[in-house]
């Protein structure tokens, strides 16, 4: 049976409004862009490095919720499809296992890319918020605030009207409404100053391959989620075993310069490197230092080191999927 491309977007469409409907996934958003917002009014003890240390704070959020989004929505999906029924029902009619478990997985990317620019857009605002060299606008964290509380209102009147999913509403408005803020933001401050408004649109620029880094580290995780969800189905099981993997990678780097001073370059030592992915070498916060940008010869390694380890992941759980039983 060939790979059919309709039946592969219908399914990646079914998954995706599924996992939204989930009221656990627009929570998570919702906060992550709250505390984005935030983060200008947290700091302590800035030292000169307000930017820095607001920008530590957003790409720390995005990477730790959206290592739980990507274990949270592949039980949701995954997980849920395999302990009850939609999963057999599904796999009666002309559709591959692959096709099933590939389009679920891409699925689940489509909900971390709209949580990913959810959370960039939340930064470049949250850069005007701050005290910055050019002056603060605390106006932009009242903009993020409207943003969220329209896209909430918005989908509660059509809830309340049309009786739609108002968890599913509420997260593809978030980044239609993050994204008319930021519109918004450049307008005003291309009518009063154009170097103003050139400083706004420069900073999300030099954000968005950090951002596109964390992505890359978060469909890494977003694969192992889905292969392990492919194998064990509970989600105390899956939980332990993401929080395994993740623990072991942010460990690695260091444990391998440990030992390499003891012991050199052994085999051991590289062994251990290629065993699990090194979560450190997708976090892209010390790169902005200083006003500097990400390398993007960095950035396309990173993505074919993200895609190698991806599609080790998804083979496994493939081959995993096509040999359990469905009920």
């Amino acid at each position: 049976m060939a790979f059919r491309l309709d039946i592969f977007h219908a399914l990646v469409v079914q998954s995706v409004r599924e996992s939204l409907r989930q009221p656990v996934i627009l929570l998570v958003t919702t906060v992550a862009i709250l505390l984005a917002a935030l983060m200008p009014f947290m700091t302590a003890f800035q030292f000169g490095e307000e930017n820095r240390l607001v920008m530590d704070g957003i790409l720390a959020l995005h990477f730790l919720l959206g290592a739980y989004l990507a274990g949270a929505v592949s039980q949701l999906g995954l997980g849920l499809d395999l302990q009850g029924r939609a999963a057999g029902l599904i796999l009666c009619k002309p559709v591959r296992r692959a096709e099933f478990f590939l389009a679920r997985f891409t699925g689940v990317l489509v909900v971390l890319a709209l949580f990913s620019f959810c959370l960039w857009t939340a930064a470049v605002l949250s850069q005007q918020i701050g005290p910055l060299e050019h002056g603060e606008d605390e106006r932009a964290g009242l903009i993020i605030l409207a943003a969220v509380a329209a896209a909430h209102g918005i989908s509660g009147m059509i809830n309340y009207r049309r009786g739609s999913p108002y968890a599913e509403w509420s997260f593809f408005l978030l980044p239609i409404a993050l994204g008319m803020a930021l519109s918004f933001l450049l307008i005003r401050d291309l009518r009063a100053d154009v170097a103003s408004a050139g400083r706004v649109l420069a900073s999300g620029v030099r954000l968005l391959p950090a951002f596109g880094l964390v992505y890359l580290g978060l469909g890494v995780l977003a694969a192992a989620a889905h292969t392990l969800a492919a194998r064990f189905s509970s989600a105390p099981v899956l939980a332990g075993f993401m929080t395994l993997l993740l623990v072991l990678g942010l460990s690695l780097e260091p444990l391998i310069h440990e030992w390499r001073g003891a012991v050199a370059e052994s085999l051991r030592v590289m062994g251990i490197a290629w065993l699990m992915p090194s979560w450190s070498l997708f976090w892209p916060a010390d790169a902005l230092y200083a006003g500097r940008s990400l390398p993007l010869t960095y950035l396309g390694w990173a993505a074919l080191y993200s895609v190698t380890w991806t599609a080790f992941f998804l083979s496994v759980g493939t081959a995993w999927f096509a040999e359990r039983e469905l009920g």
